[in-house]
């Protein structure tokens, strides 16, 4: 009786208690908002209902009151743009080199796998369950994580999920077998192989980033096998990983697969150049919310990757603790300089990939930190990841997502955290063995992706672009970059071609002044501009049509209000995090019971909820037509500042 009691008690003080604090943030909100809860109502059913309201009024449910989205965004009712062409497109046909090239090295593969041996003296006193379970959330980082953020791309997404299903399976392939030879001279494979070939894959990964979307099928197979060979020479024979007593500590790979796999693409896209045609090296509104599919999985799983070759206890457990503290801090930290940088909106790029910095940088050191150290860590690399978004000082002309931002700044940072970790440990010997694998690391994936671009450029006329368009009548369609129409059977609605002569247009099709950008007729059409004294928002052509449809004239004095953004938003998540961080400076890792649990069923726990918060809550709340980067992103940065601060809170009282 005193059990039910106590239970119904607390389910009417819970109840109580919710409904007040809930209805007095309610009260502060409005506050902040400066409308009365009437026109906040006013506004909410018309928005519901279709219907364009006040004119003066902001909108709701829309992701441009707070981000800056694709041009493609639905905001209010807009009339199209282009008519229906009337005409006939020429393609080239691509070349089966690829297919060719393909097939023999599975073929070579399998010659060698007749002299594999399966390695299964350590399967009674290991535990498989738990070394597969990792494995699994690295494969899912690779196949769904680094393949989805890639989607952003507004006419590239079968590519980026496609490609990267080839290099991960062709590369853990390659990677199995040349580090088995290399590192022990037999071709013997048990599941910690399996999970080296999924972290060697990785760092082609990272490299595919940079050069997506300019370089062919057969450019890539060649790219997975000279990457992974000179990526397994440099972490056996350079950095010692399967000696006694390696040369550094990497354990999440920040040197080993970030540092190279970054500056190893970086090389590689300058030997290649720029794109001669960028056009669709841009984003729509439904790829943004596709890459943050890969951003939500790879930040789920990540802790997998930095913790997964660890032997279990508390070294494993630390290492995952303390990532989960990075990514918090990241995150969080993304999302307020975001806002501050862009002058009081988000921006999807730094939201997609500079949340994920603090696992970058904290791999060299997750097992040797305490909470304040990871969190700082995490905190610094997401700064230094988000400035590199929004500002793009280096590599932006030839660097297609970024690489240099995500993996190649916080992987320096980590490494050098990493040094002065080991100058605080006060060991004098691993401190220079730990700036020299860095250094050295650098300087191998330098040169060694130099001659893979290169070697990549000197190929590009069999099966890459070039092939396709030196056998081209000038009044033909091109293939455009960027594009899955290069290589892959599309829908007719993917832009991807280039029309240079406008001969070929119907008479009701495309105006002539618009005859050089073919792209703009399936996917983002205008761009937006806003006059920030006026408020007002205008609806304008992009700068590469040279003239205005007609048929938008009439949207130019109709468009809806919107405020003048602001950066307290930004400024107090910034300020929120400094406070977590200076609490955390008290705290410590509780490896009590790192011995007596099984570390890796509590992660297994710990991933599926996290799973229901970010891809479950998140999604969940995506049906809104006009507001998906709001209930993903916002869920996200929720989920990552209340994990923080629920730390502190529930731990004091």
């Amino acid at each position: 009786q005193v059990q039910s009691g106590n239970q119904l008690f607390g389910l009417v003080v819970t109840l109580a208690v919710s409904l007040v604090s809930g209805w007095l943030c309610g009260v502060i909100m409005q506050m902040m908002t400066g409308r009365s809860a009437q026109e906040m109502r006013d506004n909410t059913r018309d928005a519901q209902q279709g219907t364009n309201g006040d004119s003066n009024k902001d909108s709701y449910f829309n992701d441009e009151s707070h981000w800056t989205c694709a041009n493609d965004i639905p905001s209010r009712s807009k009339k199209p743009l282009w008519n229906t062409l009337d005409n006939t497109l020429v393609q080239a046909s691509p070349s089966s080199m690829f297919g060719v090239a393909v097939l023999f090295v599975q073929t070579a593969i399998t010659a060698a796998f007749y002299f594999a041996s399966l390695d299964l003296s350590a399967a009674a006193r290991t535990n498989s369950s738990s070394v597969f379970n990792y494995y699994v959330g690295v494969a899912l980082m690779m196949f769904v994580g680094f393949g989805y953020l890639m989607t952003f791309l507004k006419a590239y997404g079968l590519g980026a999920v496609g490609f990267t299903m080839l290099i991960t399976c062709l590369g853990v392939e390659v990677s199995m077998l040349v580090e088995s030879f290399m590192a022990r001279g037999e071709f013997v494979i048990d599941l910690m192989v399996l999970l080296n070939g999924n972290f060697a894959v990785a760092a082609v990964l990272i490299s595919f980033g940079g050069l997506i979307g300019k370089v062919s099928p057969l450019q890539i197979v060649v790219l997975v096998l000279f990457e992974l060979a000179a990526y397994t020479a440099n972490k056996v024979y350079i950095l010692r990983q399967y000696d006694e007593f390696p040369l550094i500590a990497d354990c999440g790979g920040t040197i080993i697969i970030h540092v190279f796999g970054a500056y190893f693409g970086l090389a590689a896209c300058y030997a290649l150049g720029p794109p001669k045609r960028d056009t669709l090296n841009g984003s729509c509104y439904v790829s943004d919310l596709f890459s943050l599919i890969g951003t939500v999985f790879l930040w789920l799983y990540w802790p997998s990757f930095v913790a997964g070759g660890l032997p279990s206890g508390e070294q494993q457990m630390t290492a995952l603790l303390n990532t989960v503290i990075a990514l918090l801090a990241s995150t969080v930290v993304t999302f307020g300089l975001t806002c501050v940088m862009e002058g009081g909106r988000l921006s999807t790029v730094p939201i997609q990939n500079a949340t994920l910095a603090g696992g970058v940088a904290i791999g060299a050191t997750a097992n040797l930190v305490g909470p304040f150290g990871s969190i700082v860590v995490g905190g610094l690399a997401g700064i230094v990841s988000t400035v590199g978004f929004v500002r793009t000082p280096f590599f932006g002309d030839v660097d297609t997502c970024g690489i240099h931002n995500l993996h190649g700044m916080p992987g320096l940072l980590g490494g050098v955290a990493s040094v002065f970790v080991q100058i605080f440990a006060g060991v004098c010997a691993a401190v220079g063995q730990q700036a020299l694998g860095l250094i050295v690391t650098f300087f191998v994936a330098v040169v060694s992706g130099a001659v893979s671009g290169l070697l990549l450029k000197s190929i590009e006329g069999c099966g890459g672009l070039g092939s396709y368009h030196k056998h081209l009548h000038p009044n033909d369609a091109m293939l455009e970059l960027f594009s899955d129409k290069t290589h892959w059977s599309c829908a007719d609605e993917v832009p991807g071609l280039i029309l240079p002569r406008p001969r070929r247009y119907s008479s009701g099709g495309l105006p002539s002044p618009q005859k050089q950008d073919f792209a703009g007729l399936f996917c983002c059409g205008t761009r937006k501009s806003y006059d920030l004294q006026r408020g007002l928002h205008l609806d304008r052509p992009s700068s590469q049509e040279s003239m205005r449809s007609p048929s938008r004239d009439g949207l130019m004095d109709a468009e809806m209000y919107i405020p003048e953004p602001s950066i307290a938003f930004g400024v107090a998540l910034l300020l929120v995090p400094l406070v977590i961080t200076l609490l955390f400076y008290s705290a410590k890792l509780n490896l009590s019971q790192g011995a007596s649990i099984d570390v890796s069923s509590i992660y297994n726990f710990y991933v599926g909820v996290a799973l229901m918060m970010f891809v479950g809550f998140g999604y969940l709340m995506s049906f809104l037509k006009s507001y998906g980067l709001g209930a993903v992103g916002f869920t996200m940065l929720i989920t990552c500042l209340g994990v923080e601060w629920a730390i502190v809170v529930e731990s004091y009282m």
